[in-house]
């Protein structure tokens, strides 16, 4: 990772945070450059991971917090997504959780 994170906001996004050990290890690269701010992203959280990762990011966005028996069991299906698939449904959770935030402003 280069330095070009340094005074900008980074997201980073899961499909889902059943375990923290990933996104913890990325997070804490990713803090290394000094960015403005880090923003974690799921639609679902497990209980624990959640608490975990909200000690370290600046803020955490998730549709769902479950226990940690029941991430997979949150979702109709849990097949893998092609790298095809990603950049469409990444600007789907942008576009939801800046409908969010202009929402609450509202």
């Amino acid at each position: 990772i280069s330095s070009r994170f340094q005074d900008r906001i980074v997201m980073l996004i899961d499909d889902c945070l059943e375990t923290n050990d990933e996104i913890l290890g990325c997070l804490r690269t990713v803090r290394k450059q000094q960015p403005k701010e880090i923003i974690v992203a799921a639609p679902v959280i497990g209980h624990s991971a959640a608490q975990r990762v909200i000690q370290e990011a600046d803020s955490v966005k998730f549709l769902h917090e479950v226990s940690d028996d029941a991430i997979k069991s949150s979702y109709l299906d849990f097949d893998t997504i092609t790298d095809e698939e990603i950049p469409g449904l990444l600007n789907l959770s942008i576009k939801r959780i800046i409908e969010d935030q202009l929402s609450s402003h509202n």
